[in-house]
Order: structure tokens, then sequence, then C-alpha cells
């Protein structure tokens, strides 16, 4: 196999690894030991810390190596056996994190799961010996109990009833938002304080129906670009901030992050059409270009480490000493645009609240300081290519600038992660494409060739994307009970296949795929998506309702979709509408050189007289 960067750090382990497929589960049940299972990803410090103090100790080796069949997971690699595991994990500690460390029965369901421990008893921690320890001499002596642990914990699964949502989702869902949002500081609830892009777009898209909530999304984006969640110096936003100020981050910077301010920041400024924004983009898309751009194929890597030289956030944070070699006597120069954050060893340069950072002598430190960071030794990146994230990015290059963006660069992007038939690859690296897509890298694939097609009108878009939609459905429609799981079947079955349910950073794959499928009813107008519809919307429906901030890009697809409508007219008429058009973004095109071009929804149409007045029908045809 060609190891993703995760595998390769952990070659140099005690541990004896082995992956999850067929074979290690085989060996599991012929040798009837139990699993133990750690899954993490290459640019995690917790992940770091872990493998250090357990997988390169002796004692901890000769254990996993003796009495447990060891598996490393990548979960970028294999999502669906992170998402089954993370599943479990909060049905049985109510959470989880990274590393995520199971101990499983041979078939694979889990008795024990953790995030990190130290190798012996500290503080409040036990010992990951004396776990692994304890569990194998259990194992030896009461299997069946430890059988029937795993049994109780997956009944917890399959506990279902339905509950409609009703028609008050929506403004019910603005008001829990209200009660979570901090009024001072933006952004929703206390430390650890993570963006929230799934909710910044539903105020966005809800602002539209009347009440005007951007404030809040306004106030978060302000306060992240003044936090030290945002890199001030090279750009780009680190994963969360550990306090309610936005102040210290945790210092890893993925891609979706990226991708997802994006996605806020271009709606945001369509309708607010503020430089604020318009800079963070130009930033964002700077650091993206300099900092994570695989030369080769110009799509982007997923990940840069947190770590530096065994320093958490060591590339980021300054010392006295290495501020005097930057900037020289200019180094006093700072106190009037920067606070000085203390973090560990280190000092974290935060703007001061207020301060222009447009203004020419700071960016001219700002770029001293970049230039005296860039000698030092590169950061670890994790150069996986994943499909999903740069189809997210590749649309927002779309909707920013459509005329930069053509048909043939779309076209060459899918024959990347083609696998044929409709099927994708799930990532590219060291030029080789790895694994099967899963659920969200079909879901934002398929969202980019519709709005490909809409602003650039090339029927062969729609093609591929028809084509795609049918094997999400062949594949991954779960015809039981509705809705979406996470994976199609491949290597190493698990013991119970899960839908793509809640969001995380970005929508879920079930929440795009609502918007997919409306969107391709309307324009091949028919009704054989309506059955899937359908079974999302009742297959989540109590979920929907019990924790609609967790299920909130459903309601968001589920509101916008009830407020499609065509755009139909010759070409350029309709590529300039678009264009014009600030928000919504819920205009299907329809092509055609017969048509004048016209609003159409409703059953009704109306007649535009010319692009430039598609404005004046925002509110009186929308809404």
């Amino acid at each position: 196999m060609n190891a993703s960067k995760y595998y390769e750090i952990h070659s140099k382990d005690m541990v004896k690894w082995k992956y999850w497929n067929d074979e290690s589960l085989r060996i599991a049940k012929e040798s009837g030991k139990l699993l133990f299972i750690t899954i993490g990803y290459a640019t995690c410090h917790w992940c770091h810390v872990f493998q250090e103090e357990n997988f390169m100790n002796p004692e901890v080796a000769d254990i996993l190596n003796t009495s447990y069949v060891p598996i490393l997971v990548d979960r970028e690699d294999r999502p669906d056996v992170d998402a089954f595991y993370m599943k479990m994990a909060q049905i049985m500690n109510g959470g989880g994190g990274w590393p995520l460390n199971i101990i499983a029965i041979p078939t694979g369901e889990p008795v024990f799961i953790s995030s990190y421990l130290p190798p012996f008893r500290r503080d409040n921690f036990p010992g990951f010996i004396d776990v692994i320890s304890y569990l194998r001499d259990m194992w030896e002596k009461d299997k069946y109990g430890l059988i029937q642990s795993a049994e109780k914990a997956m009944s917890y699964l399959n506990l279902e009833d339905r509950e409609v949502p009703t028609e008050d989702i929506y403004s019910d869902t603005i008001e829990l938002i209200s009660n979570v949002y901090d009024r001072e500081y933006g952004g929703f609830g206390q430390e650890p304080k993570f963006p929230s892009y799934p909710i910044l777009n539903y105020l966005i898209t809800y602002s539209q129906l009347g009440n005007d909530y951007t404030f809040m999304v306004d106030r978060t984006i302000r306060n992240i670009r003044y936090g030290g969640i945002y890199d001030q110096i090279g750009y780009g936003l680190f994963r969360y901030a550990i306090d309610r100020r936005w102040q210290i981050p945790h210092f890893e910077k993925m891609l979706y992050d990226q991708a997802m301010l994006l996605w806020t920041l271009s709606r945001l400024n369509k309708i607010k059409n503020n430089n604020f924004y318009t800079m963070i983009i130009k930033e964002i898309q700077n650091f993206l270009d300099s900092s994570m751009k695989d030369s080769e194929t110009g799509l982007y890597y997923s990940a840069l480490d947190a770590d530096w030289l065994g320093k958490e956030g060591g590339y980021y944070l300054w010392t006295s000493k290495e501020l005097n070699e930057a900037l020289g006597d200019k180094k006093d120069l700072l106190k009037n645009y920067f606070n000085f954050v203390e973090v560990g060893e280190g000092t974290l340069l935060v703007p001061a609240p207020g301060i222009n950072l447009s203004d020419e002598n700071m960016l001219k430190l700002i770029s001293e300081l970049k230039n005296y960071r860039d000698r030092k030794e590169p950061l670890t990146k994790d150069d996986k290519i994943l499909l999903g994230f740069n189809s997210l990015l590749l649309k927002m290059k779309l909707e920013l600038s459509p005329n930069n963006i053509s048909r043939e660069e779309i076209m060459k992007f899918l024959s990347y992660f083609d696998s044929g038939g409709g099927g994708l690859y799930r990532y590219i690296r060291n030029g080789k494409r790895q694994g099967k897509g899963v659920l969200e890298d079909y879901a934002f694939m398929l969202d980019l060739l519709i709005s490909s097609y809409n602003y650039l009108g090339d029927k062969e878009l729609l093609t591929k994307a028809i084509k795609i939609s049918n094997y999400i459905n062949s594949k991954f429609y779960d015809y039981k009970k509705g809705g979406y799981f996470l994976s199609e079947d491949g290597e190493g079955k698990l013991p119970q296949k899960i839908h793509d349910e809640y969001d995380s950073v970005y929508p879920s794959g079930n929440a795009m795929m609502i918007w997919n499928l409306e969107r391709l009813k309307m324009l091949l107008e028919t009704n054989d998506y309506d059955p899937y519809i359908t079974g999302i919307k009742d297959r989540f429906s109590k979920s929907i309702s019990r924790n609609p901030i967790g299920n909130i890009s459903k309601i968001e697809y589920t509101l916008l979709s009830s407020k499609i409508y065509q755009l139909r007219g010759k070409d350029d008429q309709v590529k300039k509408s678009l264009q014009i058009l600030r928000y919504p973004l819920n205009f299907i095109a329809f092509y055609d050189e017969d048509s004048e071009l016209s609003i159409c929804g409703d059953g009704k149409c109306q007649i535009v007289e010319k692009p430039e007045m598609i404005l004046n029908y925002k509110y009186q045809i929308i809404y």
C-alpha cells in the first residue's frame, strides 16, 4: 500500500501495526485476540504525544503485540472507521477526540474507548498500561462478559423512533443559536471555541427571509480575524481556540477550515460587499497558494502540523531573540500594532483590537517577520490531496470569480479522481490515487458539478453530475431505513454501517445531498429524486427535532429548497445575471436560446427586461 503520511510517521513505532482490512479482522477472529485500534491523523498534536509515550514504549509494545491485534487507522484514509468508533465513543463516554483508542472484541464491537492516556497513572488519568493489561486479563477470564458488554453498547445504535420537525424549526433554531451566541466575542458557547461554519452559513441564509442575523456572523468573523486563531504573519486559520476570546489557538491548520471560511465569507460578501471580507478572502487564497498547494496538480494538501521541532505551535511563537533578529531596532514598533500573548515558552502576536489591519507600516513589519519565519525549517504537511475539500475549494473559486474557471479545469479535476462508472477515489498522494471516496467526497463533487453547470452552461458537466448521482444512489443509499450511509462496502467490514448524520466543521453528506438532489430535480424537471430526498428527511427527523444545531445544514438546505427558482434565457444573459445576483444562490440556470430572460417559480414566470435589473426581483419574487 502507498502509505499515508500518518502511516509513515508510525512506521518507527515498536508496535507491529496492521491496517483496517479483511486480513487483519480475519487474524483477530482466528486468533481469538482482542483488537486494539488507534485512530488519528498526521497533524494531530496529542497523537504525536501518545505515540511518543506509548507506541515507542517497549512495555506497551510487548502487551499490544502479544495479546492484541493492533490496528492503525488514519481517519482521513478511513473516515468510515473513524465515524463508527467516534459514534460509539459518544454513546459510551459522551464524547471523544483524537487519538481515539479502542479495545474491541475480535468482530470489532468496542468494550473500551478513550482518547489520550499517559503510559502510567497521572493526575486524573488512568495509565494506558494498566488499561490494556486489565482488559487482556478480563478477556482471558470472562470472554462472555466482555462480549455482552460490547453487544449492549451496540444496541444503543439501533434505537429509533420518528419525530417530525414542525414549521417552527427554522425560527426555533435561530432562538437556540441566539442562546449560545457569545455577544462579547462572537462565536457560540464558551471555550474551546470553534468557528462553527454551518451555524454561520445558516444565519446568512435565514437572514434573507426577514430579520437580519448577520451581525452574529460579522462579529464572529471580526473577532477571529483579530484573534490568535488567525495566523497574523502568514495568514490562514488554525483549527480552534482554547479560550473564549479566540486568543490562544490549537496550532493545526486544516484545509477544511480554510475552505469553509472562504465559503462563509463569499456568501456574506455577496450581500454586504465589504472590503474587510474581501481582504480575508485574498489572505486565505494567498496562504493556500503559498503553503498548501501541490505544484504538480495545482490542488491542495490536507493539513499543516501543529508541532514543530517537538513543540506545539513552535513555528508560530516568537522569542525575544527571534524578534530582534527579524526586526532589529524596529522591534519596539510592534507594540503599536500588536498585543503580546504568552503561550508556553513563546509569544504570539495578536493585533490590538480595532487596529487598522491595512496600515502600511504594520504590513511592512509583518512582511519582515514572515521573511524571517520562512527561513525556518518548514512545518510537516499531511500531503494527501482529498477530493471533498478540494471540490469545495474549486467551487469557491467558481463562485468568487466565474469568468476565471473553465469547463476544462472542472473536467481535469474530475479526471484526477474518476475511478470509472461514476465511482471516485478519495485522495491522491505521491501521484497515486488512493482509497474509495466516502459520501462527503461524492456530495461535494456533485455540488461542484451542479454549480459549474449553473455558471458555465456546459451540458457535459450536467451529464457527469447525473452519472455520479446515480452511483451515489446505487452504492450509498439505505433502501431499508432511508438516508445515505457514510461509505459503500469495502475492505474491512464494520460491525455496523452508519449514516453520515451530523454536521462537523462542514455540512454532513446527507445535508449536501438534500441540496444536490433538489437542484437536479429542478434541472431535469423530474420527480425521480423525491424518494431519496424524503428518505433523508424521514431518516433523520428525530435527530433534527432533538438536535437542530447538529443538523443545521439539513435545516438550511430544506429551507433553501423551498425557495428554488429557475433563471431562464440565452447563455450570455443568464451568465451575466448570475454574476450580478448577490444572494440568494438558489437560482437554477436554464440555458435556452429561444427564451427571454425570466425568473420562474411557483408555476409562473416573470420577464426580466435586462440582466442589470435582476436585483429588483430579489424580494418581489423570492421572498
